[in-house]
């Protein structure tokens, strides 16, 4: 398998933001249970922190 697609530019934000905002939109369509909603919330705000930590200076 190649997984040339994992260094690329784009991966990082289509995991962080738009991947779990697809399954954020799916949750509301399919009524899901209030536990996914957090999940999902909880993977934005992790990856979020993701984008910030590199950039933070001592």
């Amino acid at each position: 398998m190649k997984f040339d697609f994992v260094g690329s530019r784009w991966f990082q934000p289509l995991m962080i933001i738009i991947l779990p905002i697809l399954l954020l939109l799916l949750a509301m369509v399919l009524n899901a249970d209030i536990c996914y909603f957090f999940l999902i919330l909880l993977w934005i705000g992790m990856g979020l922190i993701l984008f910030y930590l590199p950039k933070a200076k001592d």
